[in-house]
């Protein structure tokens, strides 16, 4: 039965991908090379740039798609589209020049007012970006995500077809990195038009990055092909790539040593060591700008209103026991939210950060009993997280240390990535809930700009005008050290709300077969495919 359940699913899969590509002529010699196949956490919550709001979605967004600039693979923003950029002194307005002849990758010319369309449609509410706030910095973003004004009031125009003009509301010098970013990935107007949503589908999207999608279909991987019309495909090595979302851990391992993948998007905890061990050639494990962390739902009980309760859950959390025995995995414990190795930041962290963990259990033990908690009143708590095998290791640690020192009872549900990204929406569903955020660009705001009140990624309901004001003050600030610290003052008063749990700061972690050229990895942990070589893999 399991088998002809397999068989079936492998027969849809194929049906599905006939169908969507063989109405377009015989096959290039792309769509039948051998590919490589990378791994990848979980399912892509969707293919829309302006729409796309995970990890998962964006790695495979920049194999398809190329914004005004893009990033070298030690993650620098370099030109993209656009083969040069000026900046007006004040500051305040940036000049984009396209390369010549640029081309989507059905042929059709690619020109400025592409890129002017998709950011107007990212700060544009109907369309619902989780990613808009991001384009905050430009000038008029604020009065358009609120509704105030229309997208065309967004400071961005082009004055011919191979000039892209952005104005910021402050100097932004983190802009060129920013424009990076999927969210600001042009899309093929005509096919928006014509398809709506489906113009996200293999045979009917329209890109203009290295790679155009040709399959995909429930239960079977993306498949992207070189396009040739991409401005640099001469440069592009590998013919085809192959994305397997496979979110456990441990599963995609297995694939890995049975040579279905050539390149894991993770690797898990309680393997690390052996990887070193039997694999040494073959493991990476490099710093990331990211941070796990767990955010509380402000919005009812048990945690609204309830500073003190949310405090003791961080105050007995043994971060370092967690990241040194737990995981051994090179994490390092986070006692703030911005990681270290931001630019021109020093981080803020939660004033008791160097206390014996004797002295924060004692204190937590009087926080929980304040709130009316005790061993025969326990708190009860709904944690959601999505699968993966060392978060859940990692959050079966944290709620066996909320037990063993304060008596708190959870209950996990743990549902697949695309359901997670809309539950997590839904705090009517969970009390805690696991969070993280990898940098976007390396620059502290994008960490605490994800609290400001309306921004859409802001899960747990924290609303602080005083901290959404440190916020707009940093963006207007010239001065590097003045704006560092109000930026840090921003941190600090979130983290002195206890709004969230800092558990620790991420490294990205993944196994790369030999014959995989020149897949290193940098501090974004951005990869982009068409980077990388493939040379002849062996028996």
């Amino acid at each position: 039965h399991r088998h002809r359940k397999t068989l079936l699913k492998f027969a849809f899969g194929m049906a599905v991908f006939l169908g969507l590509t063989g109405c377009h002529g015989p096959k290039s010699s792309g769509e039948q090379a051998v590919a490589l196949h990378r791994g990848l956490g979980g399912e892509p919550g969707t293919l829309d740039p302006q729409k796309a709001g995970d990890t998962f979605s964006y790695e495979i967004l920049r194999d398809l798609y190329e914004g005004l600039t893009t990033e070298a693979p030690d993650g620098r923003a370099v030109g993209g589209a656009a083969e040069s950029w000026s900046v007006a002194p004040d500051g305040l307005r940036y000049t984009f020049t396209l390369r010549p002849d640029l081309k989507w990758s059905d042929g059709s010319p690619l020109v400025a007012a592409d890129f002017v369309a998709a950011l107007r449609r990212a700060v544009d509410p109907a369309t619902a970006s989780p990613s808009a706030d991001l384009l905050r910095s430009l000038r008029g973003a604020g009065d358009v995500l609120a509704g105030k004004s229309a997208p065309s009031a967004l400071g961005v125009s082009a004055t011919d077809e191979r000039t892209v003009v952005v104005e910021v509301a402050a100097p932004t010098p983190f802009l060129p990195a920013l424009l990076a970013h999927p969210v600001a990935f042009p899309v093929h107007q005509p096919s928006l038009v014509r398809l709506g949503g489906k113009f996200t589908q293999p045979g009917l999207m329209v890109s203009n990055g290295a790679y155009r999608l040709v399959a995909a279909a429930p239960g079977m991987p993306w498949r992207l092909v070189r396009n040739p019309l991409f401005r640099a495909a001469g440069s592009v090595r590998i013919e085809a790539v192959e994305y397997h979302g496979v979110a456990d851990e441990n599963a995609e391992l297995t694939r890995y040593r049975a040579g279905e993948l050539d390149i894991t998007g993770g690797l898990p905890a309680q393997q690390v060591a052996w990887a070193r061990r039997e694999l040494p050639n073959e493991v990476q494990i490099s710093p990331q700008l990211a941070t796990f962390f767990l955010g509380f739902d402000l919005t009812q009980r048990p945690f609204k209103d309830q500073p003190g309760l949310r405090e003791a859950l961080s105050l007995v959390l043994d971060r370092e026991l967690l990241t040194n025995k737990v995981l051994a995995a090179g994490q390092v414990p986070a006692y703030g939210l911005v990681p270290p190795g931001m630019q021109d930041y020093t981080a803020a962290t939660v004033p008791w950060a160097g206390e014996p963990l004797a002295a924060r259990v004692a204190r937590a033990k009087q926080l929980y009993a304040a709130a009316g908690y005790s061993p025969a009143r326990p708190l009860k708590l709904k944690v959601l997280f999505n699968q993966n095998e060392t978060i859940k290791t990692a959050m079966e640690a944290i709620a066996g240390m909320w037990k063993q020192q304060l008596g708190v009872e959870c209950e996990f549900t743990v549902p697949e990535f695309r359901v997670f990204l809309a539950a997590r929406g839904e705090p009517e569903g969970w009390d805690v809930v696991r969070l993280g955020w990898n940098a976007d660009y390396n620059d502290a705001s994008n960490f605490l700009d994800i609290f400001r009140s309306r921004n859409p990624q802001n899960n747990v309901g924290f609303a602080d005008a005083s901290y959404d004001a440190l916020l707009d003050r940093a963006a207007a600030e010239q001065e590097v050290g003045a704006r560092a610290g109000l930026l840090q003052s921003a941190e600090a008063r979130l983290l002195g709300s206890h709004t969230i749990v800092p558990v620790y700061f991420i490294v990205s972690r993944r196994m790369v077969k030999p014959w995989v050229l020149d897949a290193r990895q940098n501090g974004m942990n951005h990869n982009y495919t068409r980077y990388w070589g493939l040379a002849p893999r062996a028996k």
